[in-house]
């Protein structure tokens, strides 16, 4: 068995994965992927605060902008702008066991990924995974939580590539996405995702996302008897039931989730919680925040990764955030930095991470 594989397999410990950090499972095949290159571990190692053996404990817990930056490392040590995708490559979620005492399994493709979907948050707290209905078509995006970050590309890489291995695994290998979109700048050379992701792929994009035929979700599992089919956790079991996620992390979970597709309102994400407008403002205040100060924190948050990361214009960018216009984000961005986007961008340019 891989690594990655076993990381996927045997992490059935209700122990809490620490809000913004995961499992460094995936991160196990990054030893065999240097040595393609002829790079010498140990050395891109210890260019990094990480223990020098950090690739070789899938259980270990790592924050999400050291994983970015350990990535980001490596791709320019190697030379290699889609490291990110080489180190996916062999990752799945397809075997994932989600709890000891299986419940039951799920009947089709469609229920195995809302399973999925929402026990993320058991192994990787630092991003959302959504799936989104739009007609015959079906979105499903990866965003991260943590902000700018060096090495985000490469973390968007690795990650889009894991959840493009799982629906291989789930729906057979003549599944594949009609489009794939990133959110950043595209690199010198694109071939390499086009191969990978065996589909053309659209850079400077609203989000990570895979995007596929509808009525993919309604095939029943195509998980081969090598492949331990993945298990419902019971009512107790819940992704967020085992874990200490405060209501705040909840609401950004919701709000990020729900990007680029609407800005949900207050009514809306207490609705999604199951809980009161009352009750969510209560929680939220024993927690020090409220509604608001978690909205404006996340559109500075992504504004920043985007304006970093892509060459969206600004006027794209306020539309995202849910302004208006331009001069909407504008006085906004002033109001939280001290500075235009623009200003901003010019600023941090010469430094930007891929």
């Amino acid at each position: 068995m891989q690594p990655e594989a076993a990381y996927f397999k045997n992490h059935e410990s209700p122990a809490f994965v620490p809000h913004g950090h995961c499992r460094v499972g995936p991160l196990c095949s990054i030893p065999a992927v240097l040595q393609r290159f002829g790079c010498d571990v140990v050395s891109v190692l210890s260019q990094t605060p990480l223990p020098p053996d950090i690739c070789g404990h899938p259980d270990q817990i790592i924050s999400i902008p050291d994983a970015a930056r350990l990535l980001d490392g490596c791709a320019t040590a190697t030379g290699c702008p889609h490291f990110g995708l080489l180190v996916g490559q062999g990752c799945s979620m397809a075997g994932l066991e989600l709890v000891r005492r299986a419940a039951r399994a799920p009947s089709d493709v469609s229920e195995a990924m809302r399973m999925l979907v929402r026990s993320l948050p058991r192994f990787d707290r630092a991003a959302v995974i959504s799936m989104r209905l739009d007609g015959d078509d079906v979105q499903l995006t990866y965003a991260t939580l943590a902000g700018v970050m060096r090495g985000a590309a490469q973390a968007y890489d690795l990650s889009l590539m894991i959840v493009f291995n799982t629906l291989k695994q789930l729906c057979g290998s003549g599944w594949s996405p009609y489009a794939v979109t990133l959110p950043y700048a595209p690199p010198a050379n694109v071939a390499p995702y086009r191969a990978l992701f065996e589909t053309p792929v659209i850079f400077d994009a609203w989000e990570a996302a895979l995007v596929f035929d509808r009525c993919w979700l309604a095939r029943p599992l195509a998980l081969s008897n090598s492949v331990e089919r993945p298990r419902l956790p019971g009512p107790a079991a819940g992704g967020e039931a085992l874990l200490d996620i405060t209501t705040s992390e909840r609401v950004r979970r919701q709000l990020r989730a729900s990007l680029p597709a609407q800005w949900l309102s207050e009514n809306a994400v207490a609705a999604l919680l199951h809980m009161t407008n009352r009750t969510m403002r209560r929680r939220l205040e024993d927690e020090g925040t409220h509604f608001r100060g978690i909205v404006e924190q996340l559109r500075y948050a992504t504004a920043r990764q985007f304006l970093l990361a892509s060459r969206l214009e600004c006027v794209d960018i306020a539309l995202l955030l849910g302004y208006s216009d331009a001069s909407t984000l504008s006085r906004a961005f002033q109001r939280w930095s001290g500075q235009t986007p623009s200003a901003w961008r010019s600023q941090h340019a010469t430094a930007a991470p891929r």
